[in-house]
């Protein structure tokens, strides 16, 4: 299927295949048969804006939205890997980000052949590495780590329907090889305290009532992919369930988390049409008073049965993929809040790996069950290049 949104390129590292990313180094170690390669992705662009202010305080005051913004994000990736006598194939991925004192993204070990992939470290689950991703021409809904757009005024959180529950958490996955255009995969992770818990040493830590209920336990994630191609057409879809335990509970109060996930996409010509659907009950009880809706709002706090859709159709023709995007995210329980977010996009091809991309968005949030304050619209414009290498 054609290479059709921003998230393509990235995706590439993020699949853990070594062959995927274009090549900027390569040389083989001196004192071992790794071979090293090193890739990675920058996305650089210009935003203004027109939103509503939000309201920060129970006085009513407002905070002021700016007018303009610049954004920028990127990641390295490393990656090393050597053939065995027998076929086995070893290497190890690190991923590190251009900004934040290069903070480690991803670092994982694996092992690949016949029998499928291995993976441990920290990771991205199998629930997110086989999911279909939406078609989207500009900056994207789905994927793009630009949420900085638009800001949120009822406090629901950027509207993609990419699965996980740990994510970039130590944990063991496995993939099994593609039959038929079929393969499968499932991930543990035994929580997601290592984030929350930054700096600290992970082998004092044996009490899971210890984290708070932002944290996670015994995650299990699985998922399937199918992409098969039938003539002149090429179809997608993904499946995904996960489910983990609320962390810092008591027995009598066995919360558990829970996530399940589908999409599809199909190409045909220069146009690819795709939809995704996720469920997520966040395992956390709700809790929705106006104060603790007003500033940051954590995933797993104040949150309770939220439903995300993504849709997009593009069109390729020569240097060119244009079409508009959907995102739809809404609370069945609590608050009952919503939003929608509207993106069309354009992107040019400049050179092999160098895009221009842009996109015009409009958002509108919905107050649900709470008050006035938490309700507006707005748009934004998003102009910038991404660099593949």
């Amino acid at each position: 299927m054609k290479t059709r949104s921003m998230a393509a390129g990235v995706l590439a590292l993020f699949g853990g295949a070594l062959a995927a990313a274009p090549v900027l180094a390569e040389r083989p170690s001196e004192n071992s048969g790794f071979r090293l390669q090193i890739g990675g992705y920058y996305n650089a662009l210009a935003i203004g804006r027109s939103q509503d202010d939000p309201v920060v305080d129970a006085a009513g005051n407002t905070a002021d939205i700016r007018a303009y913004d610049f954004n920028q994000y990127g990641i390295y990736s490393i990656t090393g890997a050597q053939t065995l006598d027998n076929g086995l194939e070893l290497g190890f991925v690190t991923d590190y980000e251009f900004q934040d004192n290069f903070n480690s993204d991803a670092a994982y070990v694996y092992a690949a052949g016949g029998f499928g992939r291995l993976h441990f470290g920290a990771d991205r689950s199998a629930m997110y590495r086989l999911y279909s991703w939406t078609p989207t021409a500009g900056w994207g809904i789905d994927f793009a780590d630009h949420q900085e757009g638009v800001a949120s005024l009822n406090g629901l959180p950027y509207p993609t329907a990419a699965p996980y529950i740990a994510n970039q958490e130590l944990m063991l996955t496995y993939m099994t090889p593609r039959y038929s255009g079929l393969q499968a995969g499932i991930s543990f992770a035994p929580d997601t305290g290592a984030r929350a818990r930054a700096g600290s040493d992970q082998r004092f830590v044996t009490d899971s009532s210890s984290l708070d209920n932002s944290a996670y336990t015994e995650i299990v994630e699985t998922g399937l992919n199918y992409s098969q191609s039938f003539g002149a057409f090429d179809l997608a879809w993904s499946g995904g369930f996960g489910t983990a335990r609320t962390a810092g509970q008591t027995t009598a109060d066995d919360r558990r988390r829970y996530v399940y996930s589908t999409a599809f996409s199909l190409g045909f010509g220069g146009f690819d049409v795709g939809a995704s659907y996720k469920f997520d009950s966040h395992g956390s009880p709700a809790n929705y008073s106006a104060a603790n809706l007003r500033g940051p709002i954590l995933v797993g706090e104040g949150m309770k049965n939220q439903h995300d859709v993504n849709a997009g159709l593009t069109y390729s023709t020569g240097p060119w993929t244009v079409g508009p995007s959907l995102g739809w995210t809404q609370e069945s329980a609590g608050a009952e809040r919503r939003m929608w977010l509207f993106d069309f996009g354009a992107r040019y091809s400049l050179a092999p790996g160098a895009d221009l991309v842009g996109s015009a968005q409009y958002v509108d949030y919905d107050e649900g069950k709470l008050d006035d304050d938490f309700e507006g619209d707005g748009a934004a414009g998003l102009l910038g290049i991404q660099l593949n290498f």
